[in-house]
């Protein structure tokens, strides 16, 4: 008696099954509209006005015949149908329709296309390019692009000295242009770099090698035997019996020790270094490094913040330049400057453009990058702590390319103001420019 209950329970419940209500709709009752997009397509749909419908589901296999389903509701008009490597066609999937009554329509049978997936794609505009101390990737991805791209090179691996690939960083794959930078801990004139791609869902895609990526490497050039320093405009100041001149740039003294050393009662009179002026703003300084080279860098150094102050107008006895310095270095220090390049200098229009930095004048101390120039804080208290010091200097590294160049000429656009960001007390009315010490860096 009690099997025979059980029989008539599942008989029931077949039943109702089979009979489970099914609303009629005809496909042409409903817009679709397929695009093929990067790994995939998305299905664009318009329900009728006056239709009872809740859900859309759209099922369908990806690239394993894994199977998937879309889902959206009245509220949205899309789906996306994503899981796709490389272009496919005809790709059938089903699409069905549910009621606020959770009935479900007969099944609407359509086919969509794809494009290649963003991390196939990725390696169509992909380039690996030398960089110094390591490698450049330029890319160029199309919209609706993502993945994830991760970076390696062969190299030793430090747990057991064996040749390994060697992870170096992984970052989403992004629509637009880029260029990144990489520099490898384990130096070596020539690396193997390898590129590999995963989709959204962290399956690998491809893995492409890259041989013989050469690490340009720089050396810091010797001044004057590697090159000259040319004032066109005539604004160096060139005074001996202050310490005031081009040859101050490239004494090695990158932290102010010989002016601290020199220093008297107004302050650093002396201080054994490069000013130029007045209106130096936008004035030209060109290196000739007399062969056409590879340029690699320019390093600009500022004086160590010291308890030696700078001469100012308030003192008795003013030094030649304290209307100058008056009393604040920093308002000498440049915030915007641009590099370039040329192998015919007095040609205007061959001028290319290396580099190009840029602070507000206005920036807080802390972000500045002459900040240990001003910071009492840190301020080395005497002749010891200075020589222990760290230099202050802004590194501006050049993109790494074969062109070469036998000028480069820098032009300061702009000077911080003091440290209140006040226009009216930027104290450099008549733009001076000063730089401590310059290192100029060539391809070896």
């Amino acid at each position: 008696m009690k099997r025979i209950a059980i029989f008539l329970l599942l008989l029931a419940c077949w039943g109702c099954k089979d009979s489970e209500p099914v609303f009629d709709i005809s496909i042409s009752d409903v817009a679709f509209d397929i695009k093929p997009v990067a790994g995939g397509a998305v299905i664009h749909y318009k329900l009728p006005a006056n239709a009872d419908i809740y859900a859309v589901e759209a099922h369908y296999r990806d690239y394993s015949g894994k199977e998937l389903t879309s889902s959206g509701t009245y509220a949205n008009d899309s789906l996306i149908l994503y899981g796709f490597r490389e272009a496919t066609q005809d790709v059938p999937v089903t699409v069905t329709l549910m009621n606020f009554k959770k009935q479900v329509s007969k099944p609407i049978h359509l086919t969509f296309d794809t494009y290649d997936s963003g991390p196939i794609v990725y390696f169509e505009n992909v380039q690996v390019r030398p960089n110094w101390d390591g490698f450049m990737v330029i890319t160029d991805n199309p919209q609706n692009s993502n993945g994830m791209a991760h970076f390696f090179y062969l190299g030793t691996n430090p747990l057991d000295g064996l040749m390994d690939t060697l992870e170096v960083q992984s970052m989403p794959i992004r629509p637009g242009k880029d260029t990144l930078l990489f520099s490898l801990q384990q130096k070596r004139d020539f690396n193997t770099i390898f590129i590999r791609t995963e989709d959204v869902r962290g399956y690998r895609v491809k893995q492409v090698e890259y041989k013989n990526v050469e690490a340009y490497k720089r050396k810091k050039a010797v001044w004057p035997t590697d090159f000259e320093f040319l004032d066109p405009k005539n604004k160096s100041v060139e005074d001996e019996e202050y310490k005031l001149g081009i040859k101050y740039l490239f004494d090695g003294d990158t932290k102010g020790v010989q002016g601290y050393k020199d220093a008297d009662t107004y302050g650093y009179s002396k201080p054994s270094t490069f000013l130029a002026g007045p209106d130096a703003v936008g004035a030209p300084f060109i290196i000739d490094l007399k062969t056409p080279t590879i340029p690699a860098a320019c390093r600009f150094y500022a004086f160590r913040s010291t308890n030696v102050i700078w001469p100012s107008m308030k003192a008795t006895s003013p030094t030649k330049y304290a209307p100058v310095w008056n009393n604040i270095y920093i308002t000498k220090l440049p915030c915007k400057l641009a590099i370039y390049a040329s192998n015919n200098k007095d040609d205007d229009q061959s001028w290319v453009l290396l580099r190009k930095f840029e602070q507000d004048y206005k920036t807080p101390i802390r972000e500045r990058w002459m900040e240990a120039a001003y910071n009492a804080a840190t301020e080395p208290k005497n002749l010891k702590d200075l020589e222990a010091a760290d230099p202050v200097y802004l590194d501006l590294t050049f993109p790494a390319n074969p062109d070469t160049y036998r000028y480069l000429k820098i032009v300061v656009n702009d000077m911080f103001h003091n440290a209140t960001n006040s226009v009216v007390n930027d104290m450099n009315p008549a733009r001076y420019v000063s730089f401590h010490e310059l290192e100029v860096f060539v391809k070896e």
